[in-house]
Order: structure tokens, then sequence, then C-alpha cells
């Protein structure tokens, strides 16, 4: 029988999972990676994995979202006031920041 898990644990372990597919990604490019190897990075058997996530794409898509809440999270400084462009101008390099500090994402 299989274990149950609090949804706790199902969230951590989706983390932890997405954070070795990022890592895998970066490294090899998302056409580079199975399912096998994020689950040998994980110690796990390869159809473990399918119990959280339907295939790939679906752990790239959390991975994506996952990188997008961290840059959203980042203060709004985006803001000069002194117009739309010097605006946009700040948005490029609280971007640039981001991309220099999580180059694997």
């Amino acid at each position: 029988m299989r274990q149950r898990f609090t949804q706790d644990q199902i969230e951590e372990f989706r983390s932890r999972l997405c954070a070795v597919a990022e890592d895998l990604f970066a490294e090899h490019g998302v056409e580079g990676v199975t399912m096998r190897q994020i689950a040998q990075h994980l110690g796990m058997s390869q159809t473990a994995a399918y119990r959280y996530f339907l295939d790939k794409q679906e752990i790239l898509a959390a991975v994506r979202a996952s990188a997008f809440r961290r840059y959203a999270d980042r203060p709004d400084a985006a803001r000069t006031g002194r117009g739309a462009l010097d605006d946009a101008g700040q948005s490029v390099q609280l971007f640039l920041r981001f991309a220099a500090d999580e180059p694997s994402t």
C-alpha cells in the first residue's frame, strides 16, 4: 500500500523536484533532460515522479511559474516617477539583475 502524504509533504516534494529539474534544465537544456534523470537525482524511481507531475512539460511549467514568482516578489522599484521611458529602462535593469542573480532561471 502506498504511503499517504500530507498536502505540505506533497508541496515540499514538488518544490524539491522542481529545484532539481531547474538545475538540470539550465545545465542540459529542457530537451536534454528526461524524467528518469530528474528521478535519479532525487534518489527515486522514475514512476514516482509521475505521481506528482503528469509529464516533463508540467514540470517545466511549474519551474517557469516558480521563477516568475521569485521575480515578481522582488521589490517593485521600476517606477521612477520620471515617465514611461525611464520606468521601462528601470524594469530592464531589474530584470537583468534578476537574471544575473539567478542564472539557472
